[in-house]
């Protein structure tokens, strides 16, 4: 038994048979006064006209409405406690982000009340948020919360060609940009800069890679002030500041990966010296709270 939907006013639907990209998009075949055909949640046939259906098919009858595709929303932070719905106001005003943050809004404000609201809580009010979603048009939809800012939270992994990657390096002064894999390896190194340890939660996250022109080699130049910025897997820019450029002898790992009371860094950025006989170390210091952008992971497939 199928399911026919008829009396439809206008059917738009893409052409081809797996996703389009760019100006293919737009290829969208248009019929009037149109019909579909279903077999259980796949579409069979379409056509123009009244269709024959056999007895016992359902039919729907659309009363002339548009019948398209469902919608895909490919980015949504669905999982959250609080609303700010009260920023779009003072956005429009002009309202620097950081003024926001200081009068208890911005992201933490959803952080804290997404941190006190049970399970239970966010599953209801993302069950609502899918439901209106619904009855705008979409169908599917790419869900994760954003609000992982604990100490204890790991940071979200992307497997691209075959290596995990945890974000991107950038540090304009000296024209940096390179995505960072979720661990180091030898072979990893020969690729792309790889977490030694820590992460951006906790504020200790150490970076390591070659001594290459393209990779680590010009990070000793670095003047203290720069910025360094990095960006995750879930859109979040965190921002630091050169606060130190040492040189480690290289059996001294405990001073890589470990701060004094007196001196505390939030990120390091590690390579060795040429030749090997040391390592030279870049201190950094985080400057603000992560303001979210987009993810990393189209800037790495780049």
């Amino acid at each position: 038994m199928g399911t026919y939907i008829t009396n439809i006013g206008l059917l738009a639907t893409p052409r081809g048979h797996s996703a389009r990209r760019g100006t293919q998009q737009g290829d969208v075949t248009l019929l009037r006064n149109a019909w579909v055909e279903l077999c259980g949640e796949t579409i069979a046939a379409v056509g123009q006209g009244t269709p024959a259906p056999a007895e016992g098919d359902r039919v729907i009858d659309a009363g002339g409405r548009l019948v398209t595709p469902g919608l895909v929303d490919a980015h949504t932070h669905l999982i959250f406690g609080g609303w700010r719905q009260n920023e779009l106001g003072q956005k429009l005003r002009g309202v620097p982000y950081l003024d926001i943050l200081a009068q208890g809004g911005g992201i933490l404000s959803t952080v804290r009340a997404t941190r006190a609201a049970t399970e239970e809580q966010l599953a209801q009010k993302a069950a609502e948020a899918l439901a209106e979603m619904l009855r705008m048009g979409v169908t599917t939809c790419e869900a994760k919360s954003g609000y992982g800012l604990d100490p204890e939270q790991e940071m979200t992994v992307t497997d691209i060609d075959g290596w995990g990657y945890i974000g991107y390096l950038s540090i304009p002064s000296i024209g940096l940009e390179l995505p960072v894999m979720s661990e180091w390896s030898y072979a990893g190194l020969k690729v792309a800069p790889g977490r030694y340890s820590g992460s951006t939660y906790a504020d200790n996250m150490v970076v390591c890679a070659h001594n290459y022109a393209k990779h680590f080699s010009p990070i000793k130049w670095l003047a203290l002030g720069s910025e360094v910025y990095f960006t995750d897997m879930d859109g979040q820019r965190w921002s630091y500041e050169v606060t130190n450029v040492e040189t480690i002898q290289p059996t001294d790992i405990d001073k890589m990966i470990t701060a004094s009371d007196e001196d505390a860094w939030d990120l390091t950025l590690f390579t060795c010296t040429t030749g090997g006989r040391a390592r030279c170390a870049v201190r950094c210091t985080r400057t603000g709270y992560p303001v979210l952008e987009t993810s990393a992971a189209g800037r790495i497939t780049e």
